[in-house]
């Protein structure tokens, strides 16, 4: 039943034609406000975004390439939100071991009196964002002799790639050997 009609009967009498069309008026705005609505809880869900997809995107801090499907956009997002991650050291540290990697994790923090030493890394306010991933050794490199002909020398998403989609939206992560 549309909206007019719902309208009609809570009327209990027959004005006439001008009434008809008000009412065909009035419900053709609930109609619209219905679709809105309807349109705005598809939207809400992330599985089901379209037109706000962007938004979630920028919310989980990610970037898709420029080829990239709704479906994988959706799959990417939907695996950032599900991904419980936490904030501590030991997590990236051993979210590195299990990709194959030994790393050290370094805090870094701006130059502050009372708080720093002579001789320390000078490094501006923005620094407390930043954290640095230092690579001492790769577990499972290729290696002339345990590799097959024909494997691909890298395969999968890099250290960086992992860590940036993971890491919190606020920070920079630098990757160095």
């Amino acid at each position: 039943m549309s909206h007019k009609e719902t309208l009609k009967t809570l009327i209990p009498l027959e004005l006439g034609p001008v009434s008809d069309d008000d009412l065909a008026v009035e419900g053709s705005h609930l109609d619209r406000a219905m679709e809105s609505v309807d349109l705005f809880f598809r939207e809400s869900f992330a599985d089901s975004a379209f037109s706000l997809l962007e938004a979630w995107e920028k919310t989980y801090n990610l970037k898709p390439a420029q080829e990239d499907t709704l479906q994988a956009r959706r799959a990417q997002l939907l695996f950032k939100m599900n991904t419980l991650g936490r904030l501590d050291r030991a997590y990236y540290i051993q979210l590195a071991k299990a990709l194959g990697y030994v790393v050290v994790i370094q805090e870094l923090n701006p130059f502050m009196a009372g708080w720093s030493w002579p001789g320390l890394e000078t490094l501006e306010e923005s620094a407390r964002w930043c954290w640095r991933v230092i690579i001492l050794d790769r577990l499972n490199a290729f290696r002339a002799g345990a590799g097959m002909a024909g494997e691909p020398l890298g395969n999968g998403p890099s250290l960086q790639e992992i860590f940036d989609l993971l890491k919190p939206a606020h920070t920079f992560v630098e990757i160095t050997n």
